[in-house]
């Protein structure tokens, strides 16, 4: 047994000397470690026994092993050796961490980048960030447990990464947008660590880093705004079949049979879009389809580092831009298959419906930290106010200077150029019952002067004068299901101003608020 050891710590060092992983001769490694359970029999090995645990710190001992030089790259998808007769090989990570655990993952990672390079810092700390990532999640679909037992190393991962994320430009190019979200790359790469480090209950991750992140998942729901305001064409984009069919010829794939024709192009089309990492090729809702878990994700993010409101508001702005219908016409975000609403839309879309959902989910899950300071949400209503009294002003001054000389002022004159959006904002600023800055009244006394729409005028009035008699929500309501009522009203505008000919199911739409007000409950003292 020994030559046979012999024999494979020679064939490994000679590996590590060919490449300069190590300087010293290799041959008496696995010497130095008596009775190592390796290579006799490697289905019997018990990577998690106390016994082989100490022959590994022993290993480590006697040879000051170079984590760095770890040979990820031997191991297969999910952290599998290719052949049986590797496991237990001390060169791989994925032993390192059987035996002793992730924290291990972090001396590799450090290990791996103090090796000469003359790749960007930014570039090999993403790169070797992506390959611990891998065997992070190899670990735990093994059983090595879930986020929690990744924080130890996930938090100073995460810090650096951070730390080299000075420049995403190159994410945002139109060439990189199939692939910017995708499992192992960057975005994914950086969202798995930061849930890792947030979520595992580590230890507390620098100020600088959680400031960083918050401005890339920003930048990174950004993102997704064009993708809304193209949502409203599910055809594929036009010129499609010319290209599909070209890049098929040049790849040598032919037609299943001689009357192939549209359908097949059709059903190739994706399969053409990845491999081309092009996404003009797919319509909105197929890329949405692709990356809303990545957006949803960020969402969250937004949720846990700026509180409720920015939250909400991260959403707010998606769904406005969103030019594809996301509620049913009862306003429903969510499927009823035996209670269609009345008119069309019956049931909201699979697809974009996920937005709404998510605001009124991000809502009820992280309302309760502002509350506890704030019982009857004054600064969440009054944020959420604020926001719909933006859009029922001017949005230049130039507009106003017109106005005074007789100009009269058209939609396209206001911050919000849609009445259905304006009518609804006023609306939800007096289901809000409150004045932001003790200065709202007066915007909406102007908005019921100068708004273009004589029906926005009307409702702009009327919460003006609610809110100048400072008439509160009632002692006995509550101030959750006011901000419900708010986006209530949102939805309505979201259909509307998608078909003006769009009817709401009145008595549906009631039905939806009031199970929206159901499930809304205060908390308990």
């Amino acid at each position: 047994m020994v030559r046979a050891l012999r024999a494979i710590g020679l064939s490994v060092g000679a590996e590590q000397q060919r490449f300069g992983w190590w300087a010293e001769p290799f041959e008496y490694l696995f010497e130095l470690c008596e009775n190592w359970p390796f290579v006799v029999a490697p289905t019997q090995v018990d990577l998690a026994s106390a016994m082989f645990r100490e022959d590994v710190h022993r290993y480590a001992s006697f040879t000051e092993f170079a984590f760095g030089a770890l040979h990820e790259p031997l191991l297969a998808i999910c952290g599998q050796p290719r052949t049986g007769t590797l496991h237990g090989l001390p060169t791989q990570l994925s032993t390192w961490l059987q035996v002793l655990g992730p924290d291990i993952g972090i001396r590799w990672f450090e290990a791996r980048l103090a090796w000469p390079s003359k790749l960007p810092a930014s570039q090999r700390v993403a790169s070797e960030a992506s390959r611990l990532r891998d065997q992070l999640v190899a670990w735990q679909q093994h059983g090595g447990g879930g986020m929690s037992g990744t924080a130890c190393v996930a938090v100073p991962v995460f810090e650096m990464l951070m730390a080299n994320a000075t420049d995403l430009s190159v994410e945002a190019d139109p060439s990189f947008a199939a692939r910017r979200f995708r499992i192992g790359y960057s975005a994914s790469n950086r969202m798995w660590f930061a849930k890792a480090a947030y979520e595992g209950g580590g230890r507390v991750i620098a100020a600088s880093a959680t400031a960083r992140w918050v401005q890339i998942v920003k930048q990174e729901m950004a993102a997704f705004r064009p993708l809304f305001l193209a949502a409203g064409n599910d055809e594929a984009p036009d010129g499609w079949q010319e290209r599909v069919r070209e890049w098929l010829q040049v790849s040598g794939k032919r037609p299943p049979h001689e009357r192939a024709g549209e359908s097949w192009l059709l059903s190739e089309r994706r399969n053409v879009a990845r491999e081309l990492n092009d996404d003009s090729l797919l319509a909105a809702w197929e890329r949405f389809d692709r990356d809303c878990e990545h957006f949803l994700a960020c969402a969250d993010q937004v949720f846990l580092h700026e509180g409720v409101w920015e939250g909400l508001r991260q959403l707010l702005v998606s769904f406005r831009s969103l030019r594809a219908q996301s509620v049913a016409s009862d306003l429903r975000y969510w499927d009823e298959p035996g209670h269609p609403a009345e008119y069309p839309p019956r049931q909201p879309d699979l697809i974009w419906r996920c937005i709404p959902a998510a605001f009124v989910a991000g809502f009820h899950a992280h309302v309760g930290v502002a509350q506890r300071e704030d019982p009857e949400l004054k600064v969440l209503r009054g944020q959420f106010a604020a926001w719909c009294l933006q859009g029922l002003v001017d949005k230049d001054a130039k507009t106003r200077e017109r106005a005074a000389a007789g100009y009269h002022r058209v939609d396209s004159d206001m911050v919000e150029p849609s009445p259905s959006w304006r009518y609804a904002r006023a609306r939800a600023v007096k289901t809000l019952a409150i004045d932001p800055g003790g200065r709202g009244h007066a915007a909406l006394k102007v908005a019921s002067e100068i708004d273009p729409d004589p029906r926005v005028r009307e409702v702009a009035n009327d919460a003006y004068q609610s809110l100048r008699r400072g008439l509160g929500m009632p002692s006995d309501s509550s101030p959750r299901r006011a901000v419900l009522g708010a986006f209530w009203w949102l939805r309505q505008a979201h259909l509307l101003d998608l078909d003006p000919m769009q009817k709401i199911d009145a008595e549906g739409a009631q039905r939806t608020r009031r199970k929206e007000l159901d499930r809304t409950k205060e908390p308990t003292v």
